[in-house]
């Protein structure tokens, strides 16, 4: 690789993505792909009417940096009517081009090059990249069957928590894991940032 084309030591150790690398290979072999969910039927009618209504009333500048405020303000109720939780549009919502953004922005905000980030695993491969990209130390602790918890001694070993619930064999980090982590994190002089990954309210599925 020339000099121009070197690549700084954050882009070289990121790697390749398992999920488009078994998405390439089921293309390659004709196989059936359990890597990657993506929709293969069409999308549903009232997405599409509501596009090609935003097309029509011009609506294609770039909205504020934290997102177009009808978007934070319908977030901020549905909080309100399945939390109980007040949420300030203006202040406490800020929307994303999907999960993975909103990740590495959390990890940007909060994590400061050179510290350490405990990471749950088994867990989705972009906790690695996003680590790499704030500059951070990626710390693994192992979640274990049966129940999928961890040993709370190899946690305390770390210094910052940002991990998430994870769902495996249809079962969830228990409650009382959870505890832990947080009370692990109780001296910690750095911020604490716990991700749930959850699908919920969504559209009817496809018949």
């Amino acid at each position: 690789m020339s000099a121009q084309q070197r690549a700084s030591a954050t882009a070289a150790s990121l790697t390749e993505s398992v999920i488009r690398e078994m998405t390439r290979l089921a293309l390659q072999h004709n196989a059936i792909n359990l890597a990657q969910g993506f929709p293969d039927f069409p999308a549903p009618d009232q997405v599409k009417h509501a596009a090609v209504a935003a097309i029509e009333q011009d609506l294609n500048q770039y909205p504020i940096t934290w997102g177009q405020v009808s978007i934070r303000e319908a977030l901020a109720d549905k909080y309100r009517e399945h939390y109980g939780m007040v949420v300030d549009p203006e202040r406490d919502v800020c929307v994303t081009c999907g999960a993975t953004e909103a990740m590495i922005a959390a990890m940007i905000g909060c994590v400061d090059p050179g510290q350490e980030v405990i990471v749950f695993e088994p867990f989705y491969e972009n906790y690695g990249a996003a680590a790499a990209i704030a500059g951070a130390v990626p710390r693994y602790v192992t979640l274990r069957e049966p129940g999928w918890s961890f040993d709370e001694a190899e946690l305390a070993a770390w210094t910052v928590v940002y991990g998430r619930y994870q769902k495996r064999k249809g079962e969830r980090l228990a409650a009382a894991a959870i505890a832990a982590a947080a009370v692990a994190a109780e001296d910690l002089p750095v911020p604490v940032t716990v991700q749930t990954t959850e699908a919920e309210h969504r559209l009817p599925e496809h018949p």
